[in-house]
């Protein structure tokens, strides 16, 4: 692993690589760490975004986690199958369809998070606070910049 100090020229390209690629190899590790409780990660944020935000329709569970309708619906149907969400049918337009978390669902949330909080210690765990609060800054800078990008192509 290379490291960067002042006197390094950033590439952004090489800098944007090695970003995707720890996304990458942090959602198999807790992907890995999640499957013996029977959920993987992206079942993981499902429930999540569930369980924070209560009930919700299909449309906004995929725009909230980023995903395809299609996708959220293979999602869906997969832990509908394991009891960990139901489908609602709404009471004022019968078109439209509510997910939630059931009880299980909550609990294998609960338990999901104690994995991503160990996993995220030992990930951090020799980083110092200036370290850690520099990252979160950066993020966030990319994330406005993203968005602000994003506003500007619709």
């Amino acid at each position: 692993m290379r490291e960067m100090n002042d006197s390094t020229r950033v590439d952004e390209l090489e800098l944007w690589r090695s970003f995707a690629q720890t996304l990458r190899a942090v959602q198999k590790l807790l992907d890995g760490r999640l499957r013996p409780m029977g959920i993987g990660y992206q079942e993981f944020k499902v429930i999540g975004e569930l369980v924070v935000s209560g009930r919700t329709s299909m449309a906004k569970l995929a725009e909230r986690i980023m995903f395809t309708q299609a996708g959220v619906t293979y999602l869906i149907d997969r832990l509908e199958e394991q009891g960990y969400v139901v489908r609602v049918r709404s009471s004022e337009d019968r078109r439209i369809i509510f997910i939630e978390a059931t009880d299980r669902g909550k609990k294998v949330f609960e338990e999901g998070l104690k994995v991503i909080r160990e996993t995220t210690r030992e990930l951090f765990q020799n980083l110092t606070h200036e370290e850690l609060a520099s990252m979160y800054n950066s993020l966030m800078k990319i994330q406005e910049n993203t968005e602000r990008a994003a506003a500007t192509r619709q």
